[in-house]
């Protein structure tokens, strides 16, 4: 025999819960493996000169088809309105960390000073432990800039306390190396005390300063803290969360840049004390290319900006935009926010309450207060300094790519929010600034800067060209080739054909996936076509157009006064430039152009010309326009222009037509305006032939319009039967307890959420998602409103704002309460063609107890009949769902006559999906149901049926049962053994030397009588107890109250457990069980030997009869 440890329900539990979770792992690793369309054996068993062409061929299988209607969604990105979400290559702020500390080797980044008396540095399983002013300093200098501010994080775990019975730990910025001299030098500095009292303060010429404190908050010995502390020169921000990820602490304090002495970053314990450090961090911010990626499924895919540089018209910070698209490519229509507003860099408008706003190109920058300047600013556009907000409106409609926020100092977050083009809003939290995919026809763009201590301005604005059209992606995958190029040996097989199997496996629905390549390709077809049918109807309206004009001026030339022309020139000039443009149309001959002493000649008839070589006055001065005739006499004055050193000036951007209405004239008849008769007749033909055109063209375009939409619904289709069923995931945000990030995939064509908050009335939150290929991986942030952690919220997902099909449900508590499970891991039950429905079927009812078969697709299921007590809740893992499972349930009959739900729930938003209504009758001491009992059908002679007539067997043998008690103290001991031995619990004998040799009684010639007398004593009480847990059952099903077995058990579990051998046992290293693991012992062991049970209770009854 040998020992058998105790293991919990709960331990089974996880154990199973492990496997389970790791053949998800093993089946979604395998599904999301790089695939190809066909094999890849087929395509490369070439030899020689062929090997590359075979290689550029899969290299074109594997990128993926371009998609524009069903995207991930960024953390960092909105709901476009015009079905596009693209991922996107964008300029950001990216923390960059210089060094990372995770303890596990040696301390090469750091120096050590273990100067003061008594102080300590050592590694413990990897974390620091730093005692009595022991302190790390950094070997390498590290100045926090605006540019380029450093943060420094970790883990801090107090762990003694002082004389004072406080602790603090200590993080320096600034320093010049020596730890404990900080009063005598320049800095600043985090303190976090275990007494209610963490500050940031700074010691500037011997003098120190709190900048910012928190007294409200306890820390405690023994927990673990994560801190960040960011010093971007000017500022100090510092942040403690607990373990949980709940912000307890939140300062922020100025200071100024020359409070320094060196660069060098010191951590370390105060007097007295002693704290665990882990996972420290030192990071900085670079201006860096951010790839975003989407995961496809056998590729990254990134886009880049640089293929569509035409279609940027405006642009921030010209540096981000430079560094993005590179110098060459910006358009020559990209303008400079500074430059368009005339603003030197840290300046204001000379007049701040009348500038407060500027328009450039139809978009309109304001501050959102009207006494508030607007600026330029290292790079951003900012109001008043950046503590107000400032603007962006559209005079039109406008396509809006991507919008850029950044942060200037205060430790505030912000939000951004816009105007669709239909009036609606949206808004979103931005953290504390960085790039935002828009991808959406917008009116207004407005940001809100949360707290008052926060700053921030306008970097970046990216705007779509004539075309509405977003940035579309560019990717190849090239990664599954390199696998196969970087092994010779796999190569080789493949192309000799002696591989076994393809170099990749394809995916689970190839021929879904052929489908919808074969679709998109026919789409690009038909939208190729569908653009050619566009530029005809364009042509022929065109032509029309013209010949009616033709038409038109012919039926007006019989009137001289209807012939008569006016000649016209029109001057166009772009600051900057070294020359402006004329046009001129029906000039007469013998006119030239005069600017200052220079003439240039103006040929007869209509075209356009540049004027160049432009004075070079030495400052900005405006030129008058004239137009002269042979004799060099004025005839007209045409306008003025500002020049400065032989290019437009600054302000000189101009545009003015001038009519010369004093050289109006008829044309001859050999003028080239005079319409004759022949070309009236060929402008009628045009007419009529181009209308015919029009009509053929615009029948074509609506057909290919339909046919593509046809296509288009076909591939959304195909794209939604890929994502198998609709859930939703619903996590605490890791940056703000008070909101939730929530989790979505869809099959449907679009997504409705809504919440609600106990105590408020309606919803608080509600959103549409339009989605027609489907979602399989959405993300929102759904902020309740003024909720705050704790507050009870309710979360609804549905096919759409109908609310006709419930798709989800999830029900918390802000800041604490979240699904269960993994996002990403499938319910393998819910992927296949035809789901199994989930049912409740009672099988049968036998006084408070009744037999329950149900089925279910998911992964688990917790059936729930209301009224509690101990045996009304059954938890059951099936991964990959059940078709039948049978469980008994027994009900609290200490409730009175009622009607009680039967419930299942689905445990990972435990959402219940199916149920049926039970009535009690406390009289009878009889359950039975309420309405129709849904059955669930089962196939004779099948496995099911057998596990069926098991349980019911079981169930039978278990409700017949109205008691274990037996009178004859031997049959009672009998009864007792069998529960012991049967029990978690028991202790081989024959192990006595075990247990002994790890005991102080080892060597000890009396130490085997002691242990085998607490072993005696242990047995009978465990004997005991276990008869007393399993009454509880007995008296449950038998419809008597379960709690005074309950309080039984416990008296006599509180008498027993202190008899002195049972105490003396643990000398041994042997403790009793606690009461709980005992009742539920004794309860499982009942449930799976009720026929010895019955067995007992003949012997008594027949004893009985012979006494």
């Amino acid at each position: 025999m040998k020992h058998k440890s105790t293991i919990l329900e709960e331990e089974r539990q996880e154990l199973l819960r492990q496997e389970g979770d790791q053949r998800n792992r093993e089946m979604i690793a395998e599904s999301e493996k790089n695939t190809v369309k066909t094999s890849i054996a087929d395509r490369i068993r070439l030899t020689g000169s062929m090997l590359s062409m075979a290689l550029t061929d899969i290299i074109d299988d594997l990128k993926p088809s371009p998609r524009t209607r069903n995207r991930s969604r960024d953390m960092h990105s909105f709901p476009a309105q015009l079905e596009h979400l693209e991922p996107i290559v964008l300029m950001s702020a990216t923390p960059i960390d210089v060094v990372t500390e995770d303890f596990s080797g040696d301390l090469s980044q750091w120096n050590i000073d273990t100067s003061a008396s008594g102080a300590d540095i050592h590694i413990d399983n990897g974390e620091l432990v730093s005692a009595n002013l022991g302190a790390l300093v950094t070997k390498s200098d590290f100045r926090g800039t605006a540019e380029a501010p450093i943060t420094v994080s970790g883990t801090w775990k107090p762990i003694r306390d002082d004389a004072s019975n406080t602790h603090s730990m200590t993080l320096r910025l600034r320093n010049n190396g020596d730890a404990n001299d900080y009063r005598g030098q320049n800095g600043v500095y985090l303190v976090a005390y275990t007494n209610n009292d963490v500050f940031i303060g700074q010691w500037n010429n011997g003098e120190h300063q709190k900048l910012d404190e928190d007294r409200s908050r306890p820390l405690h010995l023994g927990e673990t803290y994560h801190f960040s502390v960011t010093d971007n020169g000017s500022e100090i921000h510092a942040v403690i969360t607990n373990k949980h990820g709940i912000e307890v602490i939140n300062l922020t304090g100025s200071t100024a840049e020359d409070i320094a002495a060196g660069g060098k970053i010191v951590l370390q314990a105060r007097e007295r004390g002693m704290s665990h450090f882990d996972d420290v961090r030192i990071s900085t911010i670079e201006e860096e290319v951010e790839e975003i990626f989407v995961a496809g499924t056998a590729a990254q895919e990134a886009v880049s900006l640089t293929e569509y540089k035409d279609q940027i018209l405006l642009i921030g910070s010209s540096t981000d935009v430079s560094s993005l698209v590179g110098s060459e490519h910006i358009p020559d229509n990209a303008v400079s926010l500074a430059d368009a507003f005339e603003l030197e860099n840290g300046t204001s408008y000379p007049n701040a309450y009348s500038r407060n706003n500027e328009s450039i190109e139809g978009i309109t920058f304001h501050s959102h207060a009207d006494a508030k300047p607007l600026s330029f600013s290292n790079g951003l556009l900012i109001a008043d300094g950046g503590y107000w907000e400032a603007n962006v409106t559209f005079d039109t409609p406008t396509y809006v790519h991507a919008f850029s926020l950044g942060q200037i100092s205060g430790g505030a977050t912000a939000w951004i929010q816009l105007t669709y083009e239909d009036g609606t809003t949206f808004r979103q939290d931005a953290g504390r600034g960085g790039t935002f995919l828009i991808n959406a026809t917008v009116t207004k763009i407005y940001y809100d800067r949360g707290r008052s201590d926060g700053a921030f301005g306008i970097r970046d604005v990216l705007i779509a060209g004539p075309t509405e059209q977003p940035l579309q992606e560019v990717s190849e995958n090239v990664e599954a080739v390199n696998a196969v190029l970087a092994n010779p040996d796999a190569l080789a097989e493949i192309l000799d054909g002696s591989s076994d199997e393809p170099a990749f496996v394809g995916p689970v629905e190839a021929s879904v996936s052929e489908q919808i390549n074969a679709l998109q390709l026919q789409k690009a077809n038909i939208d190729t076509l569908l653009a050619q049918q566009e530029n005809a109807l364009s042509d022929a309206e065109e032509r029309v157009s013209n010949a009616q004009e033709i038409v038109a001026r012919f039926a007006e030339q019989g009137d001289p006064e209807h012939m008569k022309v006016t000649p016209r020139i029109t001057i166009q000039a772009q600051r900057f430039q070294y020359y402006f443009r004329l046009n001129y149309t029906d000039m007469p001959e013998g006119y030239s152009l005069k600017i200052d002493n220079d003439t240039t000649t103006i040929p007869k008839g209509s075209g356009g010309m540049d004027i160049t070589d432009l004075p070079r006055p030495g400052g900005n001065v405006s030129y008058t326009l004239n137009l002269v005739n042979n004799n060099g006499e004025q005839v007209s004055h045409i306008g003025v222009v500002s020049i400065y050193q032989g290019k437009i000036s600054r302000g000189g951007t101009t545009s003015f037509t001038s009519h010369l209405s004093t050289l109006s004239y008829v044309p001859t008849a050999n003028d080239e305006s005079v319409i004759s008769a022949e070309q009236n007749s060929h402008a009628e033909t045009a007419i009529i032939e181009g209308g015919a055109d029009i009509v053929v063209a615009t029948t074509e375009i609506q057909r290919l319009q339909s046919e593509g939409n046809t296509v288009q619904d076909s591939i959304d289709t195909l794209e939604r039967s890929l994502i198998p069923y609709s859930a939703m995931h619903v996590s605490v945000n890791e940056q703000y307890a008070h909101m939730f990030t929530v989790q979505y995939m869809s099959n449907h064509p679009q997504t409705y959420i809504e919440a609600s908050r106990r105590g408020e009335p309606g919803m608080v939150f509600q959103q549409t998602i339009s989605h027609p290929g489907g979602e399989a991986d959405g993300r929102l942030v759904l902020n309740p409103g003024n909720g705050n952690v704790g507050n009870h919220v309710r979360i609804w997902m549905y096919t759409d704002d109908t609310k006709t099909e419930l798709l989800d449900f999830f029900e918390g508590d802000l800041g604490r309460s979240e699904s269960n499970g993994v996002w990403g891991e499938r319910e393998m039950g819910r992927t296949v063609e035809n789901p199994i429905q989930p049912t409740v079927d009672i099988q049968k009812i036998s006084g408070p107890n009744i037999l329950v078969s149900f089925s279910s697709p998911y992964d688990e299921s917790r059936l729930v009949l209301e009224g509690g007590g101990l045996f009304a809740t059954k938890t059951v893992r099936h991964e990959g769902g059940e078709d039948m499972e049978t469980v008994m349930l027994t009900f609290n009959a200490d409730k009175p006559e009622w009607n009680y739900r039967l419930r299942m729930f689905e445990t990972r938003n435990n959402r219940e999906i199916a149920g049926v209504t039970l009535h009690w009758d406390p009289v009878a001491k009889e359950l039975s149901v309420l309405g129709e009992n849904t059955d669930i059908p089962v196939e004779a002679d099948s496995d099911n049926e057998i596990a069926l007539n098991v349980m019911r067997d079981v169930f039978d043998a278990q409700t017949s049962v109205d008691t274990i008690d037996v009178s004859f103290a031997s049959l009672r001991q009998v009864q007792g053994f069998h529960m012991y031995t049967a029990s978690d619990f028991i202790i081989d004998p024959d192990n006595a030397a075990f247990y002994i040799n790890q005991s102080s009684w080892k060597g000890h010639p009396d130490a085997n009588g002691q242990f085998m007398q607490g072993l005696d004593s242990y047995e009978k009480i465990l004997a005991e107890l276990l008869q007393d847990a399993a009454r509880i059952k007995v008296s449950a099903m038998s419809g008597k109250s379960q709690q005074p077995a309950i309080d039984f058990l416990e008296q006599q579990y509180n008498v027993l457990a202190y008899t002195q051998y049972v105490l003396e046992l643990r000398d041994f290293g042997v403790t009793l069980p606690t009461v709980e693991q005992v009742r539920d012992e004794g309860i499982g062991i009942f449930e799976a030997n009720t026929e010895d049970f019955k067995t007992q209770q003949i012997k008594n009854v027949t004893m009985r009869k012979r006494v």
